[in-house]
């Protein structure tokens, strides 16, 4: 990072690292009166969890005018990129810099090349309604409403404390929209809101055929948010047409129950064999407490 200050002198910088249960200070280092950009490289160490960096600054002097300035942030070697290679597998896409990523992280809304290729691929070929980032609404999904409990639009924090996510994965700020499970007030442990997907055409042959190297390769891939004690249940189900008239056949693909902490985390569920058109429902139950469960 890059560093500008004056009358920074008896100042102290401190690199905290946050994670999810725990806080401690990585390194430390003293201000000065340079004025002028200076480069400050500080060592973050071994993190073996999702954590935030934290810069604090303890100015004891009363100096004035004083100032710090920050610019040109980054992660030098903090990340466990694979060698460059020519030889990505079958279930794996190459990025312009030859370096291989898993074909599930390809039209995730999530840029994971360097320069963003894998999210170039013909995504928005994809129907709205299976590409969704809920900026310009539910993209043709239903949340119903059972029991003054139902899915909403939100941007920002959650509107209950302690609980929900602060803002949207698609952009990482309070500006961008996801969706949220809203429950009534008060003891309503056990309440359940579903948010269902148009019905969509079953998946290409190729989907369960064997044989095919894109056999099993349909998904569904989404970002959950479950923050907040007591927090309920977020399940995934897919109901597909039967031959008898007006019948379904539902099958859960995927849940999680608990407290999973403030971040965002990615799930990437394969369809079964599906011959038969078939919709994705979510359902989200509420905890003993607020149970701010969130999409996107």
């Amino acid at each position: 990072m890059a560093l500008h200050m004056y009358q920074m002198d008896l100042a102290t910088f401190q690199v905290v690292i946050k994670a999810r249960n725990s806080t401690w200070e990585s390194t430390s280092f003293h201000g000065n009166s340079a004025h002028k950009w200076e480069k400050q490289t500080q060592l973050i160490g071994l993190v073996s969890q999702p954590f935030k960096v934290m810069l604090e600054i303890i100015n004891p002097a009363s100096a004035y005018p004083s100032h710090v300035a920050l610019d040109d942030v980054r992660a030098v070697d903090c990340y466990d990129r694979k060698r460059p290679t020519t030889d990505c597998t079958f279930h794996q896409f190459q990025c312009d810099d030859l370096i291989c990523i898993e074909n599930n992280q390809v039209c995730d809304i999530t840029p994971d090349c360097v320069d963003g290729e894998d999210e170039e691929q013909d995504c928005d070929k994809i129907p709205r309604s299976a590409f969704c980032t809920f900026e310009d609404g539910f993209c043709g999904w239903n949340a119903s409403e059972t029991e003054d409990s139902k899915w909403i639009l939100n941007k920002g924090e959650s509107p209950n404390l302690r609980t929900g996510p602060s803002y949207d994965h698609t952009y990482q700020n309070a500006t961008g929209t996801y969706v949220m499970a809203k429950f009534p007030s008060g003891r309503a442990f056990g309440r359940q809101t579903i948010l269902s997907s148009p019905w969509f055409e079953p998946p290409p042959y190729y989907h369960r055929n064997p044989y095919s190297q894109y056999y099993n390769s349909c998904e569904v891939r989404f970002f959950f948010h479950k923050f907040g004690l007591n927090m309920g249940e977020l399940a995934l189900y897919v109901a597909e047409t039967e031959t008898t008239p007006g019948k379904t056949r539902e099958t859960l693909l995927w849940r999680s129950y608990g407290n999973k902490g403030d971040i965002w985390w990615k799930a990437s569920v394969m369809l079964p064999n599906i011959s038969n058109p078939f919709q994705l429902q979510f359902v989200a139950s509420r905890g003993v407490g607020h149970s701010d469960i969130a999409l996107d």
